[in-house]
């Protein structure tokens, strides 16, 4: 009995210090590896898609018209109005030339049709007296003509009458055609006057539109050849931009689509332009084609500006996307990190396409429907262990 007793109270007391061992152990703290190894991601699958890429071109503005301004006179030049790179409005004084004597030929011309005018109102009044005499006239020829053909004065008289008769029938006559014939003078000095009038505007140079002038070459005094090119404007309501493009790349532009331009440094937001012309055969000794665009509203813009557009290519389907915040740029290297089916993280490099908002296209070392890690990638490792894999609306898998 007491040696049941003995074995009884053995068993108790390793009993309890087992008990106490156990209460009284210290927690294990996880290494500072292990602690990064186990960690939470977000991941999401490679999906395919059918992609419309862009390929992102430059080129310079050019205007769309260009004006040259060509003296059509000779002459000094007597103002100078314009300065090389103003803005001009359309109608202002570029250039004057020395018109002083069409000036005075012009006053002449409008005396002359002055006195002309004159002359015809005083031709009208001669030739109404001449016709009232000329009635009285024909009155003393019958009056004479009644008293009889035997009297030798009233033969003398009858005579001079009809003398004077004839004499003012001739001076009827001639004022009459001076008096047709005066609408043709006045119309034939009115185009003279009109001649001159142009040839004076001729003097003057103007801007014919509104725009930039880019060449202004007469300076003060010196002399201007007709036919001589004196400045040139460049119109700013609308520009060129012109690009070319390798001829490779599988375009697919249509006359007349809207596509976006912004500056080089991308300061002045996005701009419309439309496809004006879309060469079809490259350059043989380039192996490019030229691709013009038209930009209707350039505020702010100037020639010569350089300029970025983007150019949509041909369609692509089955192209396989990932989202940009799941790529990792390192040393020229896009990297993605795939979780494997032991929940570890493997890094593959991939190609990227094309940049579409939120979304890359991808070609290389990834399948469609692989689970990837879609952001919070920079302090991630290959072969590192995940106790969480959460997918990008949330829920825990």
């Amino acid at each position: 009995m007491r040696q049941l007793f003995l074995i009884l109270l053995v068993v108790g007391i390793a009993t309890l210090s087992g008990w106490w061992l156990l209460q009284s152990r210290p927690e294990v703290e996880l290494s500072p590896a292990t602690a990064e190894r186990l960690i939470s991601v977000a991941t999401t699958t490679v999906v395919a898609a059918a992609v419309t890429p862009y390929l992102k071109s430059w080129g310079e503005l050019q205007p769309q018209r260009q004006v040259d301004i060509v003296a059509e006179v000779s002459g000094k030049v007597v103002e100078r109005a314009g300065s090389l790179g103003a803005l001009v409005e359309e109608g202002v004084v570029l250039l004057r030339l020395d018109s002083r004597d069409v000036a005075d030929r012009l006053q002449q011309l409008r005396l002359e049709y002055r006195q002309e005018q004159q002359a015809i109102e005083r031709d009208r009044e001669l030739l109404q007296q001449a016709i009232e005499t000329l009635q009285l006239q024909r009155q003393e020829v019958e009056r004479l003509t009644q008293l009889g053909a035997n009297s030798l004065g009233s033969q003398s008289q009858r005579d001079s009458a009809r003398q004077r008769l004839l004499q003012l029938e001739s001076e009827v006559t001639r004022l009459q055609h001076i008096q047709q014939t005066g609408p043709q003078r006045l119309e034939g000095l009115q185009m003279e006057l009109s001649q001159q009038q142009r040839q004076q505007q001729r003097h003057t140079l103007r801007a014919p539109l509104t725009g930039i002038i880019s060449l202004l070459t007469p300076e003060l005094a010196e002399w201007v050849k007709a036919g001589e090119r004196v400045a040139q404007l460049v119109d700013i309501q609308g520009y060129e931009l012109v690009c070319y493009l390798s001829a490779s790349e599988p375009l697919a532009l249509q006359v007349g689509e809207r596509v976006r331009v912004a500056t080089a440094e991308g300061q002045q937001g996005e701009y419309q332009a439309s496809v004006v012309s879309v060469e079809p055969l490259a350059d043989p000794r380039t192996h490019t084609r030229r691709v013009t665009l038209a930009l209707s509203e350039a505020a702010g813009l100037y020639p010569g500006r350089l300029m970025s557009v983007l150019l949509p290519l041909q369609q692509r389907e089955n192209s396989m996307l990932v989202p940009s915040s799941a790529v990792v740029l390192d040393d020229g290297r896009a990297l993605l990190f795939v979780v494997d089916e032991n929940r570890r993280l493997q890094q593959r490099q991939v190609l990227l396409l094309e940049r579409l908002d939120q979304h890359y296209a991808v070609s290389g070392d990834i399948a469609l429907g692989e689970r990837i890690v879609s952001r919070d990638v920079a302090a991630l490792q290959h072969g590192q262990q995940i106790i969480l894999d959460i997918d990008e609306e949330g829920a825990i898998e």
